[in-house]
């Protein structure tokens, strides 16, 4: 709930290359910027990600996510701006993900074939208020 900037976030990648958790829960001043020079800088010894009600975070950090993190285990997310494109790139890139919490209003079956494909190492996925998946 604090304000962290890009700047801020581009100087943990920078300076914090044994980052294995990261929580960002209702920073305003976060972008896919800051998010995407994080990802780039400490994503090989990124372990987990939390992000929830930043407002200004798209698929388009997701996607640096699941090309930058390939050990990513955890990942929750709570966002609407958040669409198929973002969660398939993690589905795909992260092979180690094991626990997947998503509420994002906007995401379709794709995802979830996506998941299903991708992501065998999952032991934990909790889906809440979705709006767009079918039987």
């Amino acid at each position: 709930g604090c304000y962290v900037g890009d700047h801020g976030l581009a100087a943990i990648g920078q300076f914090c290359k044994n980052l294995e958790d990261l929580n960002l829960r209702f920073c305003e001043g976060v972008t896919d910027k800051g998010l995407i020079e994080l990802a780039v800088g400490v994503g090989k010894s990124l372990k987990s990600i939390g992000v929830a009600t930043c407002a200004k975070i798209t698929d388009t950090s997701l996607e640096i996510i699941g090309s930058h993190c390939p050990n990513l285990e955890s990942l929750s997310l709570d966002s609407e701006g958040i669409r198929d494109q973002g969660v398939v790139a993690i589905a795909q890139g992260c092979p180690s993900l094991k626990s997947l919490r998503l509420q994002c209003v906007n995401v379709t079956d794709n995802t979830l074939q996506a998941v299903g494909t991708y992501c065998s190492s999952l032991v934990l996925l909790a889906l809440n208020s979705f709006q767009k998946f079918t039987d």
